[in-house]
């Protein structure tokens, strides 16, 4: 990440941003900040910056600027005292997902996602991206707009007038957390809370199909992503081709993705970059030229392989096999 794309909150003071570039300093940054987890990464470069507050009635809030990669709460990382809050993303830049309770639930800049942090969940950053990120308990938000109900995962699209509303707070008012004297601190935080908690209410829950469906369609997708994964090396793999040998139509294909907020060509490529990262670091394969290499992941051309490996890992295959050389 780039010095200019760091600063995540314009107005954020220098002396609260920390950054780190190993794994176990970004896992015990988010330890410390927001909730235990567990991080998995495949970039080279930075793996995030923060800068966090502690909020004054409970919680923290914090400003994130993360490399691709994936948190994972698991059920050894929540609170022991059980106690529940949420856990809220304002999206500023990237893409990616966030899953609880078997929901995947899609986000993009200008979103807002939400999660219990009672019960394990995960987030997914596809690209860089830039966040404001909250843990606010759930007796301050009950105290906001009363009682809310039970806890789920929603994202609140970037095109909601709340959604809009909360980015403009964020963007104007929240660095003043870090200047303001105690008084207009606490009402400011009180107000972002209430919209916040307004938000999460008016945002609709994603419905659940009955489990009898749910565990049908379930199957039919991991038989799907199963075939995928067979045949990433051909280079005519569609959703045609999947419809065909799972004796599937199309359209339920389309249908399987779609449910699930992806796409297949983004999901294939996503899948065929992660292969082509992980035969360039091995080393049986050191040999192989990055055009035989492309081919086997299915790429149909050397160039097309290096334009969207060097977009996602920001390096040029062979020098990302050199750099993993370097490493072992």
């Amino acid at each position: 990440m780039a010095e200019s794309d760091t600063n995540v909150v314009p107005g954020l003071p220098e002396y609260l941003r920390e950054r780190s570039t190993d794994l176990a300093s970004w896992q015990s940054l988010l330890t410390d900040s927001m909730l235990p987890g567990h991080v998995q990464t495949s970039t080279a470069l930075a793996i995030g910056e923060l800068g966090v507050s502690r909020l004054l009635g409970g919680g923290a809030i914090a400003f994130l600027s993360v490399a691709p990669q994936e948190i994972v709460h698991r059920h050894d990382h929540l609170p022991r005292d059980k106690q529940e809050g949420l856990l809220i993303h304002i999206v500023l830049d990237g893409i990616g997902e966030i899953e609880q309770d078997g929901v995947r639930l899609r986000f993009g800049p200008g979103d807002i996602s939400f999660r219990s942090t009672a019960r394990p969940s995960s987030v997914r950053f596809d690209e860089a991206a830039r966040l404001v990120a909250l843990r606010v308990p759930r007796e301050r938000l009950d105290g906001q707009m009363g009682i809310i109900g039970a806890i789920g995962p929603r994202v609140c699209a970037h095109d909601s007038r709340f959604a809009r509303v909360v980015h403009t707070f964020v963007e104007q008012l929240v660095p003043c957390f870090f200047e303001a004297s105690f008084e207009p601190v606490a009402a400011l935080e009180q107000s972002l809370l209430m919209l916040l908690a307004t938000t999460y209410c008016v945002t609709r829950a994603p419905a659940l199909p009955a489990a009898p469906r749910r565990l049908a369609t379930e199957r039919r997708w991991q038989t799907l992503v199963a075939h995928i994964d067979a045949q990433l090396s051909q280079t005519e793999l569609s959703p045609a081709s999947c419809a065909r040998a799972l004796n599937l139509s199309t359209r339920s294909v389309y249908a399987l993705f779609a449910e699930r907020q992806l796409r297949f060509s983004h999901y294939v490529l996503d899948k065929r970059l992660e292969l082509g990262r992980m035969q360039l670091e091995d080393a049986r394969l050191a040999r192989m030229s990055i055009a035989a290499l492309a081919y086997r992941c299915g790429f149909a051309n050397a160039a097309h392989f290096s334009r969207v490996f060097t977009h996602r890992y920001g390096m040029p295959p062979g020098q990302w096999r050199r750099m993993s050389r370097a490493g072992t």
